[in-house]
């Protein structure tokens, strides 16, 4: 479940990031992450416990895809430029 949600996730970070912008998108995900790792670490049963795998792979996707469209949008800066872009966001 936790691949699903990991996939769930990743496809709408795109639409969510140009919503409410990346920053916000990633503060988003790392809520989304939170409340499936508490969900997972308070599991009482067996179909609680999938259904927080499944949140938590929601947030894990955002996070993942997050990530990876700013270190790509990064290698695309001029080299004089990288440094100061990495360091601003």
């Amino acid at each position: 479940m936790i691949e699903l949600g990991a996939l769930i996730g990743a496809l709408n970070q795109g639409w969510i990031a140009e919503k409410i912008s990346r920053k916000y998108s990633i503060a988003v995900a790392v809520c989304v992450f939170t409340v499936g790792s508490s969900l997972q670490t308070g599991a009482v049963d067996y179909p609680m416990l999938v259904v927080a795998r499944f949140i938590g792979g929601l947030g894990i996707g955002m996070l993942s895809m997050g990530e990876w469209c700013r270190s790509y949008f990064t290698q695309g800066c001029a080299d004089r430029s990288d440094s100061r872009t990495t360091v601003h966001q």
